[in-house]
């Protein structure tokens, strides 16, 4: 049934747009039951009137301006360590984040890293290429769960992103004893 109703609404759909270009449609009913759509009429069939089309004039896209390219005077910036799909093992949370940038980070002029975890900007800005996360940062920042995402993004003194490295994808992993049962 659902497979007639289909023809009949695709050979309808059909048979309007060809209408609407050509003149009327004519409906019979065949043996079985079964209805047929046609732009030549039949003995038996009958004019079909459809509603007018349903029509509207989509707008030209605007030109959006192209944004222009400012240099940030960064080249490269990426995530050394924690290595992408690596495995920390750490039962407090501290860790440390190493990157490298290219040219230097230039702190005269006010830049910075900013590092981010599970999607939470840590609340600190740091001058050095090796970061230490704290455990009140992790705990703060970090998604209940074995893995992390962490990204690290150079940003100016008012904040704007200058250059942001891929992100990495890391475990956690923390020591647990092992209880034996007692039999």
């Amino acid at each position: 049934m659902k497979v007639v109703l289909w023809s009949i609404s695709a050979i309808l759909a059909l048979l309007w747009g060809t209408a609407a270009a050509q003149g009327q449609i004519y409906e019979s009913t065949e043996k079985g039951g079964v209805r047929e759509y046609s732009d030549q009429p039949t003995s038996g069939s009958k004019s079909v009137t459809l509603p007018p089309p349903n029509i509207s004039d989509a707008p030209m896209p605007s030109e959006q301006p192209q944004p222009a390219v400012v240099s940030t005077g960064y080249e490269q910036l990426s995530i050394v360590s924690p290595a992408d799909q690596g495995t920390l093992h750490t039962n407090t949370g501290e860790f440390n984040v190493n990157v490298t940038v290219n040219p230097a980070l230039n702190a005269d002029r006010g830049d910075r890293f900013m590092v981010t975890l599970d999607g939470n900007a840590l609340p600190g800005r740091y001058m050095s290429a090796t970061m230490s996360i704290t455990s009140q940062d992790f705990e703060a920042a970090a998604a209940d769960n074995m893995m992390h995402q962490l990204q690290v993004a150079v940003v100016d003194s008012s904040g704007n992103v200058l250059i942001t490295a891929g992100p990495v994808k890391f475990y956690v992993r923390r020591a647990t004893e092992r209880r034996r049962s007692r039999r």
